[in-house]
């Protein structure tokens, strides 16, 4: 169980998730409906879904929790402020004997664990009946914007490297770095050049550690992995619309995508 120390959980929020996980072996992970501690009323996470850009579709973020939130579905990751994992599912899944990558220290780090836990044959469920309480930035208000943002995309591009297959891997990653040189360019024009040099720096980090994450991508690749992306892509990919990264341009915020 992983529960982040800015949250307040309802009485019964963990007998859904264990019932899951012992209901059906090919779901190797769980995460709560996450409701905003401020704003309990307002969803802030349902699960989230890769894009084509590298970017995530976060489920439900900043909506009004309704009945249609009330459905079991599939997800890409669930998100770290509470989520949980069948023991053997978390052995079958170390990387140098590591749950969470140690090189993130923050940001994605969850992402890439689920990442790992499809490669290895299973699924990643959103369980409504479980719910919990988040105090959104109550950890990251103290980070400055550069730093935030330079783990952020640091860690992403770290672990597409490491878990997409190569002809994914291609398809995805070149679209991602091409929209970070336009992002880089916007926040230059914005004069945020702090966090534009954040975006550079992060790509920087990721050319000069290649060897290590190709040490890694082979472990994974060859000792994790148990199916081909194409058997769960279609159920973890998902196009929200251009209208969804252009949203997020006006205060762009990475972590929220």
């Amino acid at each position: 169980m992983f529960l982040n120390n800015d949250t307040n959980v309802s009485r019964d929020f963990l007998e859904p998730l264990v019932s899951m996980l012992k209901k059906d072996h090919s779901v190797g992970g769980v995460q709560s409906k996450i409701l905003f501690m401020d704003s309990p009323a307002t969803l802030d996470s349902t699960g989230s879904y890769l894009t084509k850009t590298g970017f995530l579709y976060h489920g439900g973020v900043y909506q009004k929790d309704s009945a249609k939130f009330n459905k079991k579905k599939v997800i890409y990751s669930a998100k770290g402020a509470c989520m949980m994992f069948r023991r053997n599912v978390i052995e079958e899944t170390l990387l140098d004997g590591e749950v969470l990558d140690s090189k993130f220290f923050a940001y994605f780090e969850e992402t890439d664990l689920c990442h790992r836990v499809w490669l290895a044959g299973y699924r990643i469920m959103y369980v409504p009946e479980s719910v919990i309480y988040h105090k959104f930035g109550a950890t990251s208000i103290k980070l400055k914007k550069p730093f935030i943002e330079y783990h952020s995309y640091k860690n992403r591009i770290n672990s597409y490297i490491k878990n997409l297959s190569l002809l994914y891997l291609f398809e995805i990653l070149s679209v991602h770095i091409i929209i970070c040189q336009v992002l880089t360019l916007i926040f230059v024009l914005r004069g945020k050049t702090k966090v534009a040099l954040a975006i550079e720096k992060a790509i920087l980090w990721n050319v000069l550690n290649l060897p290590q994450t190709l040490k890694k991508r082979s472990i994974i690749q060859t000792k994790i992995r148990k199916v081909k992306d194409t058997a769960f892509f279609p159920e973890i990919v998902y196009d929200p619309g251009i209208k969804y990264f252009l949203s997020h341009l006006k205060g762009w915020n990475v972590t929220q995508i």
